[in-house]
């Protein structure tokens, strides 16, 4: 059964130069469960701030959060319920495979012999990371690193993970599959989810609302309705250096517009809905093409 987060007139408080800062300011939300819900926002904006102290990692200064019926007094009983996923992993062992790594974690979470065993497996299955699970994890590609990152999230069966930053670092194949696994996983598993991104569409394609953050307050809270029939269109911008490059992009017209947008830039309409977003940026990539922006027709949440 998937949880409930309450969040009401939550703020923190630091000081600064002796004075009062407010990351987190008079914050009030309710979150249900299994919904998919995306913070966006400018650096400084609070999000990661507001994520720690979900994870019971920093104290409130003012109001109050609900996680599954817990205070935020009650941080042993509210970490049982929930896995943190931060934008910089660094608990793992590099000299050991990925099946050692989550072997140790079992460990730590009170599981032994046969059960440790077979929750290992049952989440190197879940991930699908059977295929690299016994390489080392110093040869682990980011991608990899993120997939095995949230396999070890999943071994204590949380049913609320709180993503920071989730595809940061990552190509976009790797974005891909993270996309998946995480969609998967909330569907499959009945698990409440809260991500933290600078990445507007990632956000759109993923969730069911989108709160925006500004100087440490919740400011706007988006629905966000999925289309069963056009999708969402986005807006990639790129320069062209050359007209061979104009040339190269050309044969993507069948999943893309191309027109002029200003003087440095061309503008790549996709449609998002044949899976198209994922394939521009791809082959902008390999061609060495900037991207110097990608949002949705819309309106930018960032």
């Amino acid at each position: 059964m998937s949880v409930r987060i309450e969040i009401s007139n939550l703020s923190k408080c630091f000081k600064k130069d002796k004075k009062p800062f407010y990351p987190v300011k008079e914050v009030s939300i309710s979150i249900e469960p299994g919904e998919f819900f995306g913070l966006v926002g400018h650096n400084g904006a609070g999000k990661t701030t507001l994520l720690k102290i979900l994870a019971t990692l920093i104290e409130p200064s003012e109001g109050e959060f609900q996680i599954a019926g817990h205070t935020h007094k009650e941080r042993h009983q509210i970490r049982n319920h929930i896995g943190l996923l931060t934008a910089n992993e660094r608990s793992f062992y590099w000299r050991l495979t990925g099946r050692q790594n989550l072997d140790f974690f079992a460990t730590l979470i009170g599981l032994h012999g046969a059960a440790l065993k077979k929750r290992v497996q049952e989440v190197i299955d879940l991930m699908e990371i059977s295929d690299f699970a016994d390489q080392r994890f110093d040869q682990y590609s980011a991608g990899m690193k993120q997939q095995a990152s949230i396999a070890r999230l999943m071994l204590h069966k949380p049913k609320l993970l709180l993503l920071d930053e989730p595809t940061r670092s990552l190509d976009v194949e790797a974005t891909q599959r993270t996309e998946k696994i995480l969609t998967r996983l909330r569907e499959e598993e009945n698990i409440t989810m809260l991500m933290v991104t600078h990445k507007a569409f990632l956000a759109r394609q993923l969730c069911n609302r989108i709160g925006r953050m500004e100087n440490g307050k919740l400011v706007e809270i988006t629905e966000i309705r999925k289309s069963t029939s056009t999708g969402t269109k986005h807006r990639v911008l790129t320069s062209l250096l050359s007209l061979q490059e104009q040339g190269l992009l050309n044969y993507m017209a069948e999943i893309s517009a191309i027109v002029p947008h200003d003087a440095d830039n061309f503008a790549i309409i996709v449609n998002e809905s044949s899976g198209a977003l994922h394939a521009v940026l791809a082959k902008c990539i390999a061609l060495g093409l900037p991207i110097n922006s990608c949002e949705p027709l819309e309106g930018d949440l960032t």
